[in-house]
């Protein structure tokens, strides 16, 4: 079973873009603002190295992947490997996000 973890920006088009499309995916997820959770979100920040939001965390059986827009697009498609079988994946859009949510 995946859960979901959208985080994101009071007033980000793309964040509520983003919302809309897992909605209508009838996807499940929680939404964490940065608003009220600026000390995780400044973690993930910092884990990525990349300020773009939406981000989003799936966490499966099989470990955890945090999806995000890279800040350089040289980036995009870049996986980046951490410890405790978790993985960072640059994506190139908020459709490509979706994807990986719908398929994870």
């Amino acid at each position: 079973m995946k859960k979901v973890t959208i985080y994101t920006l009071v007033g980000c088009s793309y964040c509520e873009r983003f919302k809309n499309n897992l909605d209508e995916n009838n996807l499940i997820y929680k939404e964490i603002s940065c608003a009220d959770q600026s000390k995780q979100c400044s973690e993930l920040e910092e884990l990525s190295n990349c300020d773009l939001y939406p981000m989003c965390k799936i966490e499966t059986d099989s470990g955890t992947i945090l999806l995000t827009m890279p800040d350089d697009y040289s980036q995009i498609g870049k996986v980046t490997k951490l410890e405790n079988n978790k993985r960072i994946i640059f994506v190139h859009s908020i459709d490509n996000m979706l994807q990986f949510v719908k398929n994870a």
